[in-house]
């Protein structure tokens, strides 16, 4: 019981992150993804208690699919590395939408890769994409392209039927993801969510 609560303790102290004087400033979001990927209950069990007594209210259920995300994640992140190896040796040449795109499309997940190349043909230049910490999704972009951005009610109301909440900010759309979906219903949301994004020229005139 004492080893545990030292293992415990020692773990506590690396999920933190420091400033120079030694001030807490936040958590260490990699050590918490690969917590969660390797799915260890005592792990798990310290890192909520770490959360809990850091002012997150978070319950068995939700670290469980915090860690059924992040082994999701572990796993696409391994794919996708094969198959831009591949590619790259396969089929070195960018395409028209590559050179749109700035990047392989090996180099995008799967589950957003269609969105994010649709974004980019309507005129959104994105920086970056995919999971986030916990159970998030994003597609963001480096200046404030989605301030105009609106959703249907009809679309809102699906996503809430599915338990998922979508916020858009302007320089940002994201996902919080609060039940297991598969990789490919993940792909579906984010198509529907690029279909109703206006293109970009439509929105400036």
């Amino acid at each position: 019981m004492r080893e545990n609560f030292r293992i415990g303790e020692k773990l506590s102290e690396h999920l933190r992150t420091r400033d120079e004087q030694g001030d807490m400033i936040g958590f260490n979001e990699d050590l918490v993804s690969g917590i969660l990927a390797k799915g260890d209950q005592g792990e798990l069990k310290d890192l909520l208690i770490f959360w809990q007594e850091n002012g997150w209210q978070i319950t068995d259920k939700e670290i469980e699919i915090f860690s059924y995300y992040q082994k999701l994640r572990q796993q696409v992140h391994k794919d996708r590395e094969g198959a831009f190896k591949k590619r790259k040796t396969d089929a070195p040449e960018k395409t028209e939408e590559e050179l749109l795109l700035g990047c392989y499309l090996e180099e995008l997940e799967p589950q957003v890769r269609q969105a994010v190349l649709g974004l980019n043909v309507k005129g959104y230049k994105t920086q970056g994409s995919g999971f986030g910490p916990e159970n998030i999704q994003k597609i963001y972009c480096a200046d404030e392209q989605f301030a105009a951005v609106k959703f249907s009610n009809d679309l809102l109301s699906e996503l809430k039927v599915q338990s998922v909440d979508l916020e858009v900010k302007p320089k940002s759309i994201t996902l919080c993801l609060n039940k297991k979906l598969s990789l490919n219903e993940v792909r579906n949301i984010w198509k529907k969510i690029e279909e109703q994004v206006k293109p970009k020229s439509k929105l400036l005139t």
